[in-house]
């Protein structure tokens, strides 16, 4: 299981929200069905994916759509620690005529984990998100 939290927080615990065409790193710790954290480098970890996509619509965001971020350069892997680097172009608002200036829309990241326990292939999901909001003189 990858332990992230529904709502994205910041070290506080205050919830995140990011400026349209912000960069943003998402921070995850690899953890199997039974809470035991899981080296992400090893072998027994055979995937990771990364989707981002517009809460309200559903609609993919910047062709994040099971990206891989275990052998590709959005992700960085420490041992049991992944960090999905999202850029300013995956910020962007997606319902630029229903969120008004000024308001925020919801992203939402989800992390697939595919990896062997021993006995089976595993993969653990899940997700999280945060508010992004629409400003008046967008940086994308």
């Amino acid at each position: 299981m990858v332990l992230i939290p529904p709502q994205l927080n910041d070290t506080g615990g205050q919830s995140v929200t990011v400026d349209q065409g912000e960069s943003l790193d998402l921070q995850v710790t690899i953890k199997d069905a039974d809470g035991n954290t899981i080296d992400a480098a090893s072998t027994a970890v055979t995937a990771i994916t990364f989707t981002l996509y517009d809460y309200a619509t559903n609609a993919v965001i910047n062709s994040r759509n099971s990206t891989d971020v275990k052998d590709n350069g959005i992700g960085a892997i420490a041992s049991s620690l992944l960090t999905v680097r999202l850029t300013t172009v995956d910020n962007t608002i997606v319902s630029t005529a229903t969120v008004p200036v000024g308001q925020s829309e919801k992203h939402v990241g989800r992390v697939n984990v595919t990896y062997n326990d021993g006995t089976a292939s595993r993969v653990e999901i899940q997700e999280t998100q945060w508010g992004v909001i629409h400003l008046a003189t967008p940086t994308t």
